[in-house]
């Protein structure tokens, strides 16, 4: 099956999203996909075994980040993840969530939406960025104290994006993507990961400052999501 955006979201006059769009070079559309597209996105990633999530950490090896969920490496995860929390709590650049690759099943292909026809062409039309592909789309779960200090994403391409694929979840559950000012001093923006929306900002040049903030230690829920770059 193919992708497909709402088509409330076609029907609205861009300028809509461009005005918010200006503001903050930030927006989040909600119900961005046909309802039927959605849940087989949801489910998609809800059914994956959890072997099939690797677990992404730094710091701790100097040149390897992402780390396969296996009862092998157990001992090292542990270690890792240990590794990242104590850097994270002395302000050091850091994260632990869990990272599946490729973002496509076989009902779906989620790159190939990105730079399909009408999904490059509202994000263009909104943005006013020429963008023509995709780089680096991959699939995320932050579970309990997953985590992803702020940094820019310099050098990864124009637009970043991330699709909330998480049925419910609230402010309780932790995991909120802030945006920050361009000195790292304020948050300018905070974001629920709701279901079904996609939030995508400007990072080209310089980045700007961007984080997730840890999810609760208590929460039973997954932030289950899609991500990567446009260029």
């Amino acid at each position: 099956m193919s992708l497909r955006i709402s088509p409330d979201i076609l029907c609205r006059p861009v300028t809509e999203y461009q005005a918010a769009w200006n503001k903050l070079e930030l927006l989040t559309i909600g119900n961005f996909l046909h309802i039927e597209d959605a849940e087989a996105v949801a489910s998609f990633l809800e059914g994956l075994a959890d072997r099939d999530w690797a677990v992404s950490v730094h710091p701790h090896h100097p040149s390897i980040y992402t780390f396969e969920n296996s009862p092998e490496n157990a001992e090292t995860l542990q270690a890792a993840i240990k590794s990242a929390s104590a850097a994270n709590a002395r302000g050091a650049f850091s994260y632990h969530f869990r990272r599946h690759e490729p973002a496509k099943s076989d009902r779906f292909n989620f790159p190939q939406f990105l730079t399909s026809e009408p999904c490059l062409s509202l994000l263009t039309a909104v943005t006013g960025l020429d963008l023509t592909a995709s780089v680096s789309v991959f699939c995320s779960c932050y579970g309990p104290n997953c985590f992803l200090s702020t940094h820019t994403d310099t050098g990864r391409g124009k637009l970043a994006f991330v699709y909330n694929a998480t049925r419910s979840w609230d402010e309780s559950d932790g995991g909120l993507f802030q945006r920050l000012s361009l000195d790292w001093s304020a948050v300018l923006a905070t974001v629920l990961p709701t279901y079904n929306s996609l939030t995508f900002f400007r990072v080209e040049g310089n980045g700007v400052p961007h984080r997730v903030l840890p999810v609760s230690p208590t929460t039973t829920k997954k932030r289950l999501a899609i991500s990567g770059w446009l260029v």
